[in-house]
């Protein structure tokens, strides 16, 4: 099985690098969920509903990788250098080598209407 916390993972095209999200993230996801809390309205949890709200989302997220059952990125856009949004590989299983890929949003005030796309095929 693999050690999903040793692993360092980067997935990339042109446009955009997915690398492992890191608590150093944070402060551009607090300002994200500050001023565009639009941004997070589809999630279950609404990160972007206050910086504890926040803390705790990317906390969790973190959590999640260290019990190696999911694995947070933090999306960087390449033509900017800006983290542009998050996603993450989640309900990770090893037995039947399945996950699913989700939890992704990408920040409304840089250029990246199509990093979601990109970023989830």
């Amino acid at each position: 099985m693999i050690n999903l916390l040793t692993e360092d993972i980067v997935l990339e095209d042109k446009r955009a690098q997915l690398i492992a999200l890191n608590n150093t993230h944070l402060p551009a996801f607090i300002n994200y969920a500050i001023t565009e809390p639009d941004t997070w309205r589809y999630s279950l949890v609404s990160p972007g509903s206050s910086k504890t709200a926040m803390e705790n989302y990317v906390a969790y997220a973190l959590k999640e990788r260290l019990e190696n059952k999911g694995y947070p990125f933090a999306i960087i856009d390449k033509q900017t250098h800006e983290i542009a949004g998050c996603s993450r590989f989640y309900d990770i299983d090893f037995t039947h080598k399945i996950a699913t890929i989700g939890y992704t949003c990408t920040a409304k005030n840089l250029d990246v209407r199509d990093l979601t796309d990109i970023v989830n095929y």
